[in-house]
């Protein structure tokens, strides 16, 4: 039958906390101290296993989704401070004030968000390697020699 497994039921309050830090199948696995694939047996096996990490992962993801949705379509905010005013020759005091803050909109995030989300409206389109502009310069040099030795001969 094979040997024991390590799986407990008592993990998954673990696997739930490493799923809210972030970390990969491969670095739980690490965690656990077995194989990927025994992880991911565990996953498909072990439906409060599969639900913790689940549980641990989605508001996670969803905070980090709203950060990068803020960051690129940019925010604003209120913050308050302190700030001196002088009431008299020399007396002074101190008044809370309200500060409208501006983040304008990152490009970068913006466009990390569109090619993940519609990756196939916003793929990035690769620049050519530095070898396939040479190897069509070549091809343009060729037809050109084959097109003057056709010409004058």
């Amino acid at each position: 039958m094979g040997r024991p497994t390590k799986y407990n039921p008592t993990m998954c309050v673990q696997v739930e906390k490493l799923a809210k830090l972030g970390c990969t199948n491969d670095e739980m696995a690490d965690f656990f101290e077995v194989g990927a694939t025994t992880f991911d047996r565990w996953l498909a096996n072990h439906e409060e296993f599969r639900g913790a990490c689940a549980r641990g992962r989605v508001p996670a993801d969803a905070d980090v989704a709203d950060s990068l949705h803020g960051r690129a379509c940019g925010f604003v905010w209120i913050e308050q401070t302190a700030v001196k005013v002088r009431t008299g020759q020399y007396t002074e005091s101190i008044e809370i004030v309200n500060l409208r803050r501006v983040v304008p909109p990152d490009t970068q995030a913006g466009m990390f968000w569109l090619q993940n989300r519609q990756p196939k409206r916003w793929k990035r389109v690769s620049e050519p390697e530095l070898g396939d502009v040479n190897e069509a310069a070549s091809e343009l040099q060729r037809i050109a020699q084959a097109s003057r030795a056709t010409s004058t001969g």
